[in-house]
């Protein structure tokens, strides 16, 4: 096999490897809880060694990190920013079509991966570093969503409290669907019925000036 054949195998499987190992992580998280997430655990979970854990994330926070920024790539490759960036303006007024794809997007991400990004994301004070970490997730990722909610007249602060609340209420219903207690259509409709009829009346404040 020529060298560059077998690098290209070397970095596949590595990419394979760490894929495995942060699934697994992804389902401590779901199944035991955040503080159950540990390098330890991880690899007493898939049968190796402690160092081979290290070798992929060298600190328990690359793990939360791994896992979180995973549904933010996803979301951006599946839905690309211009539709998120629609979704706020959109529901504001009345329409819902870019937040029921949205809403189907992240079930369709449950579904594969677990709810761990969106347990990890709506638990900021797991670690100082933790919260670094999303502080660079709101540039990167959440900034259109902020200024969506600002678009429609609120402050940097009342942006900021509604866009909590939106991914506690994702993540609320995420948890009952994927428990079964609720099938997906209710998810959806409980998500725009809950965050699309608070965008209404801030959209509607803004209109009336």
């Amino acid at each position: 096999m020529p060298a560059e054949s077998r690098r290209s195998s070397t970095r596949a499987t590595a990419e394979i490897r760490r894929d495995q190992l942060l699934e697994i992580a992804s389902r401590v998280v779901e199944t035991e809880g955040v503080e159950a997430l540990r390098p330890t655990r991880v690899a007493e979970i898939a049968g190796c060694t402690r160092p081979l854990i290290y070798q992929y994330f060298p600190r328990r926070e690359d793990l939360f990190i791994a896992i979180t920024e995973k549904l933010y790539k996803a979301l951006d490759a599946s839905l690309g920013v211009g539709l998120q960036r629609r979704i706020i303006p959109a529901a504001s007024r009345g329409e819902v079509a870019p937040a029921r794809r949205f809403m189907n997007r992240i079930l369709d991400y449950i579904d594969e991966h677990g709810p761990a990004a969106l347990i990890l994301r709506s638990t900021p004070e797991i670690s100082s570093e933790f919260g670094v970490y999303l502080r660079r997730i709101r540039e990167a990722y959440e900034q259109r969503w902020l200024e969506g909610f600002m678009g429609l007249g609120l402050d940097g602060a009342q942006a900021d409290l509604m866009l909590e609340t939106f991914i506690v209420v994702t993540k609320i219903l995420a948890m009952q669907y994927l428990g079964g207690r609720i099938d997906r259509e209710t998810a959806i409709t409980r998500q725009l019925t809950t965050v699309g009829g608070m965008l209404q009346i801030v959209g509607a404040r803004a209109a009336a000036g």
